[in-house]
């Protein structure tokens, strides 16, 4: 909890006049430039407050944007399971295939909760249509998705349900732009801040020089 501003000012200007002028300090019965010294304490204050909300308005930011980040990857995840059964033509192939729509649907809604459960269910698809392959079409698809770039089949689908978990934390997703707004106004106040303590400090110092000579 912070101290009266006015306390503060009067136990620092008494110490920086026993620094300055003993003599005076011991024999002065207010303390002198105490409304220069309040200004001072006042901005340094100020700059405290300005750089916690600063502070605490990048963290806010820092989560929201790594939340919509996670809705970017699941659908990446999903569309990269999908793939590999554009060509195969059995119903499980082709339910797996189109399963991303409702994926891309809620991400698009940044909707965490329905994101997560259309990707688990997409991972479910993939799952079961790779089971009902034979071995030689296992290796095909496979092939498949090595030749796009990525793992084989069974990775994908542990990829996939490793996103929607991710994905269903990621609560603060549609807060990005507010975020943003407040981590503006904050670092724009904490400037201000940061530019009131300098002068407030030279008025202080040269108050107490002027006092003493």
């Amino acid at each position: 909890m912070k101290i009266s501003t006015t306390y503060r000012a009067a136990l620092v200007a008494a110490s920086a006049l026993s620094i300055l002028a003993p003599t005076q300090a011991l024999a002065a019965e207010v303390p002198v430039c105490t409304t220069e010294n309040i200004a001072y304490l006042n901005s340094q204050d100020k700059q405290e407050d300005a750089d916690a909300k600063a502070a605490t308005a990048q963290r806010a930011y820092d989560r929201a944007k790594e939340d919509r980040e996670a809705f970017d990857d699941v659908k990446h995840a999903a569309y990269g399971l999908a793939l590999p059964f554009g060509g195969v033509e059995s119903s499980e192939g082709k339910a797996a295939f189109h399963s991303v729509k409702k994926v891309r649907q809620a991400a698009d809604r940044l909707d965490a909760a329905a994101t997560a459960d259309a990707a688990v269910a997409a991972a479910d698809a993939g799952q079961k249509a790779y089971d009902s392959m034979t071995d030689g079409e296992k290796r095909a698809v496979d092939r498949d998705a090595r030749h796009r770039g990525g793992n084989e089949v069974p990775e994908l689908i542990m990829e996939l349900r490793s996103q929607a978990e991710a994905v269903r934390k990621a609560t603060t997703a549609a807060d990005v732009e507010a975020r943003r707004t407040d981590l503006d106004t904050a670092v724009s106040e904490k400037a201000e801040a940061d530019k009131e303590v300098r002068p407030a400090r030279d008025a202080y110092r040269d108050c107490l020089v002027k006092s003493d000579s």
